[in-house]
């Protein structure tokens, strides 16, 4: 799962140097998070699946993981002038504090599994739980939101524009202000 999600941010970050289509790539990582999510939510629920579990796992991992280092690079572009460290903060903060609230939804739409013989949990754990409502419940939520980003997120990058109007100044004389004395 990580370590996919490290070889995918590898190359989605030199794919987006070179492109800087910052907005389309985190527009279609997302997506396709989004639909591994549901595969993983579809897969779990079926007995003797590993490999397939395993197999949406890692793509999860390839496609949610790499969007994390372009989509704050891409909040540093459409937040300009605000400062790299502030704007960065800011989604980092309020990326913990849904983490918190989701875990916690989570942990509650779990149910306790009644007459789980296949379960090989220890006793002293707790009682085996089913999760199947939460991972459905992650799957409508990251489908929902990646359906809400792609309709609604359309902007400049204002960083790069800055930057290419700094790096090429405009040096305009006004013929006017001239005054030639002899």
């Amino acid at each position: 799962f990580i370590i996919f999600g490290l070889i995918g941010a590898f190359f989605l970050g030199l794919y987006v140097d070179r492109t800087k289509k910052f907005t389309e790539t985190t527009k279609i990582s997302f997506v396709l998070s989004a639909l591994t999510c549901i595969g993983f939510a579809v897969v779990s629920q079926m007995r003797e699946q590993t490999y397939a579990v395993a197999t949406f796992s890692s793509l999860f991992g390839l496609f949610g993981f790499s969007i994390y280092p372009i989509a704050m690079e891409l909040n540093v572009e459409c937040s300009y002038p605000v400062g790299e460290g502030t704007s960065s903060g800011i989604i980092f903060v309020t990326s913990q504090i849904l983490g918190i609230i989701f875990i916690l939804l989570f942990q509650n739409l779990a149910v306790e599994k009644k007459n789980a013989p296949f379960s090989t949990c220890a006793a002293s754990l707790g009682p085996p739980m089913d999760w199947s409502n939460a991972t459905l419940v992650m799957a409508g939520i990251s489908t929902m939101a990646s359906c809400f980003f792609i309709i609604t997120f359309h902007t400049n990058y204002k960083r790069i524009s800055a930057e290419t109007s700094e790096s090429f100044p405009t040096n305009k004389t006004e013929d006017e202000d001239v005054v030639v004395t002899a």
